[in-house]
């Protein structure tokens, strides 16, 4: 039965999709950059099932997917300092950058294990 496997905190492959990349990714948005599809992991996060049809093969979830850092999505690195700053003055302009992305929340991602189109789950 396919509906009692799915649990919140299983792993399971996302098949990235174009706009999943950011514009620093090292596939560009129009072409992920290889023949074959980009598989993450990705942790279910909340699942939901079909009821109206009560079809098994339908069901949806919401997945935090693993990206593989700035080579996936969009990477906020720290920026140079300014010329003229203290050694100090420019560790800590870098150490106050954001860190990089490296998690992407999808929502509602069907399951496809047959063909394994791109935003789906398998």
């Amino acid at each position: 039965m396919f509906g009692p496997t799915l649990a919140i905190g299983r792993i399971v492959n996302y098949v990235m999709q174009p706009s999943d990349f950011g514009p620093t990714s090292v596939y560009t948005a129009n072409s992920q950059g290889r023949s074959a599809p980009i598989v993450r992991p990705a942790v279910i996060v909340e699942t939901w099932g079909n009821q109206a049809t009560s079809d098994e093969t339908k069901w949806t979830v919401n997945l935090q997917v693993f990206v593989d850092g700035s080579n996936d999505v969009y990477p906020i690195l720290p920026t140079a300092p300014a010329a003229g700053l203290s050694v100090q003055d420019a560790l800590n302009a870098i150490m106050a950058s954001p860190p990089p992305v490296c998690q992407l929340w999808k929502t509602s991602v069907t399951h496809n294990e047959a063909t394994k189109v791109p935003g789906t789950w398998h």
